[in-house]
């Protein structure tokens, strides 16, 4: 008797769940934070920063300079000749310009 008293139990218990939905999200969904461009809403419920606080994303400007590619001859380095002013070793891709810093991308 009692097998026959939990197998109705959980059958109810089924049935409400099929019949009644009980909603789960937020019914109050006007609460966004006042920089709302700065976030990305995710399926409604979760907010992401685009962006942290403690990373600012780098701001760069594009500019036209004329650079020539690095030499590595001795007689155009100060001593050796694989290692280029900054100190790195030489690559394929370096370039030398007089106004950059070096490590300029």
């Amino acid at each position: 008797m009692k097998k026959w008293l939990k197998i109705g139990v959980i059958f109810l218990l089924i049935l409400t769940g099929i019949l009644f939905e009980f909603p789960l999200e937020a019914e109050n969904s006007n609460i966004l934070p006042k920089e709302s461009e700065k976030v990305v809403i995710s399926q409604g419920n979760s907010i992401l920063r685009i962006s942290s606080p403690n990373n600012p994303e780098k701001k760069s400007i594009r500019i036209s300079a004329i650079v020539t590619a690095y030499s590595s001859t001795p007689w155009e380095t100060d001593e050796d000749p694989h290692v280029t002013a900054s100190g790195k070793p030489v690559r394929d891709g370096i370039v030398a310009n007089n106004f950059l810093p070096f490590g300029t991308k």
